[in-house]
C-alpha cells in the first residue's frame, strides 16, 4: 500500500512539473503549415514537395531553403532559460502560429527580442512568459522570424556545380597562405598555392569539396557603407566550363557599437553587395591546409 502510495505521489508530481513549463519547441515532421505575424505583415510558409510561401491562400513561390531550415532549426531548438514577469496580455513583435496537417493550430508561440541579447520573452499557448533561446546561440533566433515575403525568396549568391567547374580560387586576406587554386587539366584537378606552385592533394579530396559546392548559398543583398580593402576576409572566383565567370569578395562587419559581428559578413560581386551568414559558407571558405585533410 505504502508503495502504490508513493508511486502515486510521483506521477502527481510528474504531472505538475510537466505541465508546469509549456513546450516552446516545434519539430517540422509536425507541421503542416506555419503563419509568421510581423511589423502589420503575415505570411504563411505551407509545403508539398517543398516549403513555399502562401499569401493569400495562393502560392507565390517556393522559399529558400536555407532560410526555411534556419527557421525551423530556431524553432526546433528553441528551450526555456528563466522566468519572465512581462504580462501575457501584452503586445508582442512576433507571432508564429503553427497549423498540422488537418490545418489544426497545435501551437501558437509569441516572443520579444530581449534588447543586447541572443534570448527573448516568449509566451506558448497564452501561457505566462518566460526567457527562451537557443543555448550556446549568440544571435536571437528573431533573425529568422520574417514576415516580408521578399526575405524568403531564394537569392543566390553563388551557383556552383562541381561537374563544370574550369577553375576555382579561394584568396584569403587574412592568411595568405591558404589561398589555393584549382584547374581542370583534362580529367585530373591540379591544387596550386598562393604562388602559383603545384601541390600534392589527393583528387578525392578535391573532388569530395567540390562535391560539397553543389548546394545554392543564399544571402541578402542590401545597400552597404564604403569597404575599404583593409576589411577584406576572402574572394572566391568561379571559371565554368559553360556559363558566366563569378567573384565574390566578403568583408568583415562590424555592429554598432563597433565590435565584430560573428554572425554576419559583408560581400560585394558585380556591382550587388549585402550580408551573408558565415554559417552558411563553411564549407566553401576553407584554407590550403583544410583541402589537405
Amino acid at each position: 500500500m505504502k508503495i502504490k502510495f508513493l508511486v502515486l505521489v510521483a506521477i502527481v508530481c510528474c504531472s505538475v512539473s510537466c505541465s508546469r513549463y509549456p513546450d516552446f519547441a516545434v519539430e517540422t515532421d509536425d507541421c503542416g503549415s506555419v503563419r509568421i505575424s510581423h511589423g502589420g505583415k503575415n505570411i504563411v510558409l505551407n509545403h508539398d514537395t517543398a516549403w513555399y510561401v502562401e499569401i493569400d491562400g495562393e502560392k507565390h513561390f517556393y522559399a529558400d531553403q536555407n532560410k526555411v531550415s534556419a527557421f525551423f532549426y530556431s524553432l526546433r531548438d528553441v528551450e526555456i532559460q528563466g522566468l519572465s514577469n512581462y504580462s501575457p496580455e501584452k503586445d508582442f513583435q512576433y507571432t508564429i502560429e503553427v497549423r498540422n496537417s488537418s490545418a489544426k493550430v497545435i501551437k501558437t508561440l509569441r516572443f520579444n527580442p530581449v534588447p543586447s541579447s541572443p534570448n527573448m520573452v516568449g509566451s506558448c499557448n497564452g501561457s505566462e512568459c518566460y526567457i527562451v533561446g537557443i543555448p550556446g546561440q549568440s544571435i536571437s533566433p528573431t533573425e529568422n522570424f520574417h514576415s516580408d515575403a521578399g526575405y524568403w525568396k531564394p537569392l543566390l549568391l553563388l551557383d556552383i556545380e562541381a561537374n563544370n567547374i574550369s577553375q576555382i580560387s579561394i584568396t584569403d586576406f587574412i592568411d595568405q597562405k591558404q589561398s589555393f587554386s584549382i584547374s581542370l587539366n583534362v580529367d585530373t584537378f591540379v591544387v596550386s598555392n598562393c604562388e602559383n606552385q603545384p601541390q600534392a592533394i589527393s583528387q578525392k579530396n578535391i573532388r569530395y569539396w567540390l562535391g560539397s559546392l553543389t548546394t545554392f548559398h543564399a544571402a541578402e543583398f542590401c545597400p552597404t557603407p564604403d569597404l575599404p580593402d583593409s576589411l577584406k576576409i576572402y574572394q572566391v572566383y568561379v571559371k565554368p566550363k559553360t556559363g558566366d565567370e563569378q567573384s565574390v569578395t566578403f568583408y568583415k562587419k562590424y555592429l554598432s557599437d563597433n565590435t565584430p559581428d560573428f554572425n554576419r559578413m559583408w560581400f560585394e560581386t558585380d556591382g550587388l553587395t549585402g550580408t551573408a551568414k558565415y554559417f552558411d559558407f563553411d564549407f566553401l571558405l576553407i584554407g590550403l591546409d583544410k583541402l589537405r585533410d
